[in-house]
């Protein structure tokens, strides 16, 4: 005796579901599908009777992919896991999505008054598909006849319509094939497929604020497993197919990758000093010598030379010589100007802090030893003589540092959190250690794209007047040595941000995500 083939199966089981033989139809079906697993009317038939056929012999034949453990997180609360197992991945091999619905295209307009079943086979019909039935579907509060109207609908509006007016929820089970049952707790627990994905985290992300949007997604959805791997980089997602497409979705749109700003910094340094000085310089001191005590500084007075540089008076052991001292008249001026010019250019994402440092490191000594090193050979390392422990130097980081935070509100603004700082040395030691000049300024901006801003400035002006002279001399104008100095600095700090990578609002057009009723999740198709 030849063995069956699974066509001959197929049909012996039609005839045996007609004649109400269940038990035998839905044995039959799954042997065809068994020998011929791409064969989706096989398959769709045996899911079909699958129920009826458990509700009669008594016997649970419900799948059940959850362990006991993932059963409990509804009760615990929505929660992310922080690790991904290689159970998991197999499950995504496992656990696949239903096949995409290829229905044929065009609009098609809809008059109908008709039952439930007749209903979804003349739309499914309508757009080149096929539709196979749970098997107590009929039984499973039929609400007669139903007026159904719809002009120029696409495929997926009329099923999704068909599915509302008749209580359904659907499930591909080919690109051809669709199962239809009625839309319960029980069936959506039994017949609604399991599905299983990861994909990788996106780069511009922290595992943090991947942690923080699957919160989100979780809370939203309640998945059965969420998971962000901060190791792997990946998320997983694993639930029913009408929570898990739709919170995938969700976590896509609000993972979407961030604005990115450019932002130009100019730092202006510009110095201006001038000094002038003219007068009269007297001699505020001479020299009083007592030439008759000897004969060798009578001689030496004598001289010409010696003559001019002194005025003498007296005689004999009292003769007296006064140093005369050279006058000069003189007048000088001087002018300098100076402009320095730092200028730089950082890059970071929509809110991402960015940091910008000009200047140099110096050295200061936080912790020294003061004092002898003691005699040799009395309290030193090895009897050589005393120690004195090196100093301790930290280094403080001089001139501007910058750290600014955008936040783009859209493509032609951005909004700037600024903290800026400025150190120099101011030229004075206290102790040893120099003095630090620390200029800081925080603010926040709101510019333009492409739009300067001056964040800050500083004027520094120093103005110094000096007269030189014999006392009460010096008031009389011509005779005293007189001085002015003027210095003038200004320093601005000017940014302007460009937008070079527009935020997702801007760059991909508002979705929304239909995902029906908190009872009556929406099927995709």
């Amino acid at each position: 005796m030849c063995a069956q083939t699974a066509i001959d199966l197929y049909w012996q089981a039609r005839e045996l579901e007609k004649k109400g033989d269940l038990d035998r139809a839905y044995a039959l079906y799954t042997q065809a599908s068994f020998l011929e697993p791409r064969n989706k009317e096989y398959r769709g038939r045996s899911i079909a009777l699958e129920s009826k056929v458990r509700s009669k012999i008594k016997l649970d034949l419900t799948p059940k992919p959850e362990s006991d453990e993932t059963k409990s997180l509804p009760d615990l609360g929505p929660k992310v896991d922080t690790y991904i197992t290689d159970e998991d991945l197999e499950e995504v091999k496992r656990l696949l999505p239903p096949p995409e619905l290829q229905a044929a295209p065009g609009r098609r307009d809809f008059n109908l008054n008709v039952e439930a079943r007749p209903l979804w086979e003349q739309v499914a019909k309508a757009y080149g598909l096929e539709v196979v039935f749970d098997g107590d579907y009929d039984q499973a509060g039929g609400r007669g006849p139903a007026q159904f109207r719809l002009e120029q609908a696409e495929a997926g509006e009329a099923l999704h319509a068909v599915q509302v007016v008749t209580g359904s929820f659907v499930s591909p089970l080919g690109p051809k094939l669709l199962f239809v049952c009625r839309d319960t707790p029980q069936k959506r627990q039994e017949q609604e497929r399991t599905m299983a994905v990861a994909v990788p985290l996106p780069e511009p992300f922290t595992v943090q604020e991947a942690q923080e949007l699957a919160r989100s997604v979780q809370q939203v959805m309640e998945l059965q497993k969420f998971a962000i791997d901060g190791t792997r980089r990946m998320v997983f997602l694993r639930g029913a197919v009408s929570k898990v497409k739709p919170a995938l979705a969700l976590f896509e749109d609000l993972a979407a990758r961030r604005a990115q700003v450019v932002i130009e910094v100019e730092l202006f340094e510009l110095s201006r000093s001038s000094s002038l000085s003219l007068g009269l310089s007297l001699p505020t001191s001479s020299q009083l010598v007592n030439f008759g005590a000897t004969r060798i500084f009578r001689n030496f007075l004598q001289s010409p030379l010696t003559a001019r540089n002194y005025l003498t008076f007296g005689g004999g052991a009292s003769w007296i010589g006064l140093g005369i001292a050279n006058a000069q008249l003189f007048a000088s001026m001087s002018y300098n100007a100076g402009a320095t010019l730092y200028r730089g250019e950082v890059r970071t994402l929509d809110t991402a802090p960015a940091q910008l440092q000009v200047g140099d490191k110096y050295p200061i000594i936080t912790q020294q030893f003061v004092g002898g090193t003691g005699a040799p050979g009395a309290g030193g390392f090895g009897g050589i003589g005393g120690f004195a422990p090196p100093p301790q130097i930290q280094f403080q980081d001089l001139g501007l540092t910058l750290k600014m935070t955008p936040r783009v509100h859209n493509g032609e603004e951005v909004s700037l959190k600024i903290e800026s700082e400025f150190k120099v040395l101011t030229g004075q030691v206290l102790n040893g250690i120099p003095v630090i000049a620390n200029r800081s300024y925080n603010g926040e901006v709101r510019l333009r794209d492409g739009e300067w801003a001056i964040v800050a400035g500083l004027l520094t002006l120093n103005q110094s007047r000096t007269n030189n002279g014999i006392p009460w001399v010096r008031d009389i104008p011509g005779l005293s040595d007189r001085g002015w100095e003027d210095r003038l600095g200004n320093t601005l700090l000017v940014i302007k941000p460009r937008v070079v990578t527009l935020p997702p609002s801007e760059t991909m057009a508002t979705r929304g995500i239909w995902v029906g009723t908190e009872s009556r999740m929406r099927s995709p198709l």
